[in-house]
């Protein structure tokens, strides 16, 4: 009881003390929701129209893998998660990610922007219903895991970085080795956020293609 109640107090002293870039990080996701919903109602009529279709060739897309080759489509959404924590983790240790990892937030934020207000401007109740069954569900565990990632990739930057800048003593070994298993802790959010997309979401869609198509 003790030992959780003093991890529970490093944690919160931990957040404490970079609230400032969990709020910032923060910000760069909002930005981007802003951004992408935005960029949505500037759309042309045949711009939509294409993207409708696109829509509609997805979902049956969706349904072919599958039918024929899940195997196939969970690898591929699973490789494209885990990119995510090893690009963090590489832009990181590189000090690049100063740069590179709110951008990554950023252009998350506008995909989901964009996407969700298109949905829902275009398609309305329909919309509406599509999002909450092929977005909503993977997002809600990948959204704060690249989240976190970023934030926790952020605090390796800064202290790092300001380390050499500074000259400041530092055990780089153990600095690396704490911020590698938060990242393995990422790693495994995002591997269930992907098996959600491919074992959850395409049964999600099937309960509802007879309606939003």
């Amino acid at each position: 009881m003790v030992n959780f109640r003093y991890t529970k107090l490093k944690i919160n002293n931990f957040f404490r003390e970079n609230m400032l870039i969990l709020i910032f990080i923060l910000i760069c996701f909002i930005g981007g929701s802003i951004a992408g919903s935005i960029a949505a109602n500037t759309l042309t009529y045949q711009q939509k129209t294409v993207l409708l279709n696109y829509l509609s060739g997805f979902i049956t897309e969706v349904n072919e893998l599958l039918s024929n080759n899940q195997q196939l489509m969970a690898r591929n959404v699973i490789l494209a998660n885990l990119k995510y924590a090893l690009l963090f983790w590489v832009l990181a240790i590189t000090l690049v990610g100063v740069v590179a990892i709110p951008f990554l937030i950023i252009l998350r934020g506008f995909i989901v922007g964009f996407t969700s207000t298109f949905l829902i401007r275009e398609m309305f109740f329909k919309g509406a219903l599509l999002a909450l069954t092929s977005i909503m569900p993977q997002n809600l565990i990948l959204i704060p895991s690249l989240i976190l990632g970023g934030f926790l990739s952020f605090i390796f930057v800064f202290r790092f970085g300001g380390g050499i800048l500074t000259g400041r003593k530092y055990n780089l070994k153990k600095m690396l080795v704490g911020y590698s298993f938060s990242m393995v802790g990422i790693a495994v959010l995002l591997l269930l956020a992907a098996l959600v997309e491919v074992y959850v979401v395409p049964y999600l869609l099937r309960l509802v293609e007879g309606i939003v198509i």
